[in-house]
C-alpha cells in the first residue's frame, strides 16, 4: 500500500524485480483517494526488489527488498522416507535450494522416540539421518518456513531387522 494523501497531485510507479532481475508485473489500484494498493505475484523464491516512485521521485525508503519463501518448491526424497528398518539408520535428503530463505523444521512420531540427525549442507540441501529403536509406522514431518512441505507427513513403516545367521555363535561342552 502506498499512501499519497499527503503528497500533492501526482502519480505512483512501481517496478519489481526478482532474484534473477526479471520484471514481475504488478497491479496498481486505487481504492480511495491518495491510497494506491499494489498487488504482484511473485514468480520466483528469493530477494524481491520493489521500486516505488512518485512523480518519477523515489520515495523515502525506496527500494525495499521483500523476500520470498516457497515451501512448495522443497523436495524431499530418499529410503528412509518410505521404510526404515529398527536400530539401523535410515536416511532421506531434503532440498530447499529453490525454497528461499526459510528454516527447516523436522520432526519424527511414533511407537519410539527417534535418534535424528540433521545436517546442513550449505548448498541449501539438507542430509537427514534418524534411528528408529523398534518396529512400528512413524510419521516424518518436515516443515519450511512454518508450512508442510509437499509430501509431509511421510508415512514410514519400520520394520524388525532380519535374522542374521553369520552373527550366531556355536559352542561344545564336552562334560
Amino acid at each position: 500500500t502506498v499512501d499519497a494523501t499527503k503528497a500533492g497531485p501526482g502519480v505512483v510507479d512501481v517496478a519489481i524485480t526478482d532474484s534473477k532481475g526479471e520484471v514481475v508485473p504488478s497491479t496498481i489500484t486505487q481504492p480511495a483517494p491518495g491510497k494506491y494498493k499494489v498487488t504482484y505475484a511473485p514468480t520466483e523464491s528469493g530477494p524481491q526488489q520493489i521500486d516505488v516512485k512518485f512523480s518519477n521521485l523515489e520515495v523515502e525508503g525506496s527500494p525495499i527488498t521483500v523476500v520470498v519463501c516457497n515451501p512448495e518448491a522443497v523436495t524431499a526424497y530418499g529410503p528412509g522416507l518410505e521404510k526404515a528398518i529398527a536400530l539401523e539408520p535410515a536416511l532421506f535428503t531434503v532440498d530447499a535450494s529453490k525454497a528461499g530463505e526459510g528454516a527447516l523444521g523436522l520432526a519424527i512420531e511414533g511407537p519410539a522416540e527417534c535418534e535424528i540427525t540433521c545436517k546442513d549442507n550449505e548448498n541449501g540441501t539438507y542430509s537427514v539421518s534418524y534411528i528408529a529403536p523398534r518396529p512400528g509406522n512413524y510419521k516424518v514431518n518436515l516443515k519450511f518456513a512454518d508450512k508442510d512441505v509437499p509430501g509431509s507427513p511421510f508415512e514410514v513403516k519400520c520394520e524388525r531387522a532380519p535374522a542374521d545367521a553369520t552373527k550366531c555363535i556355536v559352542s561344545f561342552n564336552n562334560d
